[in-house]
């Protein structure tokens, strides 16, 4: 017995000092976290004058509203009109350029466009070209480019008979068309129609190898169908740019735009030198790329690409960017250990381009909320929306601040009381009440408050009833943070996701009940008021300021609940009652009468046939008075006694 008791008692020594050792080390691991928050927000007190590192570290603190103001207006001012980066225009920077404004939900509609008009046929030197057409049978066809049309046959056995022009030359077999690399004949459309159904694709061959990187097309008799080398880079000066078009096909991808036509070229002309797997994987989802990422980790946790123009922490923090945002943790939390090991003792991280390191490993590995910045059209009080409602002005001079839609000033003047007010911009934060007395804060435009019960957005719906807090899609899908239910969303919209319905989606978990003086109240302890708010500080938050004189609401509710109490008692101690007839109380006898100082002893009472009188002994002159005992209160006398005094206490 003994013995079981020490060893419990020595698991429970052991279990405690492990618990304090890892909530110990997890304290630590978040100190290391802000020491390098600290560092890089210090360090862009002079934001970097690289493009890629001035949207790096705005990547990592755009969680601070006042520091992503000051990097967005850097970030832009090294732009060339908007629309690329830096002002002699290359495929990486504005591609990270646009994962930075588009974090801080930028229009960068520009920019995508610029990225997409470098597109370039990819060719090298090792590379030929070639144009198939193949037929069920022969086939009498067209091939036209250049605004000039060539006759072409595919005979039964497969072999075309003639060239055409001078891009479009037969090979020895005859099989094939050779697509010359002179004369831009590999950037050109060819449109092919044939008198039967037939198939066109384009492929090259290196090295001995073919390659068909894109998807063969088809069409019926009598149709034409466009075809041209589907292997496409992204290009600088006329050559492809490998790690632009790698960054690109990323950012496009988050845009929600098609970046598919990069991946043969990507994938034809992989370099190991970039993480290639790490932007793939992120601009495809395929698992094949994750895979490739985990079998090349270290076993101390890091990643280092082969001739990495980087250092091993900026590899490590993009596999980490991929693996924890997409796939999988376990390895990221090696990737975070390892990490923390490298950080220097200012909280820096890397050697070279500490800016650079520090802002990827905080962006890729321990990210934060991202802050709603207002717009110019929002900066000055007004609202940007598709269109201007009625009695609203547009402002012009700002709508181009708006990414969709009009800068729109509201009327000047709103009445913002009851739930149907919630339907103008106007009253966008106002508290109302709805038909049932209940008070609520006004969404304009769609429910953001998705867990108090009330109609915010007056729309006939509540919480996860409306379709504004309806989602499909867990909060990771979302890219949403949890909150516990006691708090609210700040700067964004709490929706109701698969896995909670507390996800809070582009802002900030924060207490949902403020101060009385945070929420622009009044702390009414005398006089009232008709409209009092939730607040943190007291229960008599008044929202319009305290009613004069009189009695408050509140003091007649208390006088009214003391009266029922004294009832309730009076009618338990059978003093009182309710119905019925009047409870008698037996009268009392005045002057009090003693017995005689010796009493007799008297016999039982017995029913008397006849009249007996009894006389009364008169007391004596020069008697002393008994003395009385005090008699002890009963319970229920004293709870009686309290609610009175009570009672005196509050009508006072």
């Amino acid at each position: 017995m003994k013995k079981g008791l020490i060893l419990l008692l020595v698991f429970a020594i052991i279990f405690s000092a492990a618990s304090v050792n890892a909530q110990g080390n997890e304290t630590t691991k978040q100190e290391k976290i802000n020491l390098a928050y600290n560092w890089l927000s210090s360090a862009v007190s002079t934001w970097p004058s690289s493009t890629e590192d001035n949207a790096l570290a705005l990547l990592a603190l755009s969680f601070d509203s006042k520091l992503a103001s000051s990097g967005k207006s850097e970030l832009m001012a090294k732009s060339n009109s908007n629309q690329c980066w830096p002002s002699l225009c290359r495929i990486q920077p504005t591609s990270v350029a646009i994962l930075a404004l588009s974090n801080l939900k930028e229009n960068t509609e520009t920019a995508d466009s610029w990225l997409l008009s470098q597109e370039k046929s990819y060719t090298d030197s090792a590379s030929v070209w070639y144009l198939q057409i193949d037929s069920d049978g022969s086939a009498n066809c067209s091939v036209k480019y250049d605004g000039k049309s060539y006759p072409v046959t595919s005979n039964e056995n497969k072999k075309l008979s003639s060239s055409a022009g001078t891009c479009l030359t037969l090979n020895a077999d005859n099989y094939w068309l050779s697509i010359s690399s002179s004369n831009n004949c590999l950037d050109k459309n060819y449109t092919i129609n044939c008198n039967n159904d037939f198939v066109a694709s384009t492929f090259y061959s290196k090295s001995g190898t073919i390659y068909v990187p894109g998807s063969v097309s088809s069409a019926s008799s009598g149709n034409s169908i466009d075809v041209r080398i589907q292997t496409v880079c992204l290009s600088e000066s006329g050559q492809c740019s490998y790690e632009g078009t790698l960054w690109a096909a990323y950012a496009l991808a988050q845009k929600g735009k098609d970046s598919s036509f990069l991946i043969p070229y990507l994938l034809a002309q992989k370099d190991a030198r970039f993480m290639p797997d790490a932007l793939l994987y992120m601009a495809t989802g395929n698992s094949e790329y994750a895979t490739n990422l985990i079998s090349s980790q270290s076993s101390d946790g890091s990643w280092a690409a082969a001739n990495s123009p980087y250092s091993k922490i900026y590899d490590t923090a993009l596999a980490s960017l991929a693996l924890k945002k997409y796939y999988s943790t376990a390895n990221t939390d090696k990737a975070e250990t390892w990490v923390l090991g490298q950080q220097n003792s200012d909280g820096s991280f890397g050697t070279l381009n500490k800016v650079r390191d520090t802002a990827i490993a905080l962006y890729a590995l321990w990210p934060k909320q991202t802050a709603v910045l207002a717009t110019e059209c929002e900066n000055q009080g007004f609202y940007c929306e598709s269109n201007c409602s009625s009695g609203e002005e547009e402002q012009t001079a700002y709508s181009a601040s708006c990414s969709a839609g009009k800068c729109c000033k509201p009327s000047a003047t709103a009445v913002c009381e009851v739930l149907i007010d919630c339907l103008k911009r106007e009253c966008d934060g106002k508290i109302v009440k709805d038909d049932f007395g209940r008070t609520g804060t006004c969404e304009y435009g769609k429910e953001k408050t998705c867990y108090d019960g009330f109609d915010n957005d007056n729309n006939g719906f509540t919480d996860s009833d409306d379709p504004s807090c309806k989602t499909e899609k867990s909060c990771d899908e979302l890219l949403g943070t949890v909150c516990i239910s006691s708090e609210t969303c700040q700067g964004g919209d709490m929706k109701v996701a698969t896995d909670t319905n507390y996800c809070c989606v582009s802002g900030t978990c924060v207490a949902s009940i403020q101060t009385c003086s945070a929420q622009g109240g009044t702390v009414c302890t005398e006089g009232g008021c008709s409209s009092y708010i939730k607040a943190s500080d007291t229960s008599f938050c008044c929202k319009e300021g305290c009613a004069k004189g009189g009695i408050s609401w509140w003091i007649i509710l208390i006088l009214v609940a003391a009266i029922l109490i004294v009832l309730y008692l009076l009618y338990k101690n059978n003093v009182i009652k309710f119905g019925g007839k009047k409870k008698e109380i037996p009268k009392s006898r005045f002057p009090p009468e003693f017995p005689p100082m010796e009493a007799e002893v008297r016999k039982p009472f017995q029913p008397l046939t006849s009249q007996v009188q009894i006389q009364k002994q008169p007391i004596g002159l020069f008697r002393k008075p008994l003395k009385t005992k005090t008699r002890e209160k009963t319970k229920k006398e004293e709870e009686l006694e309290a609610a009175f005094k009570e009672l005196k206490r509050i009508s006072e």
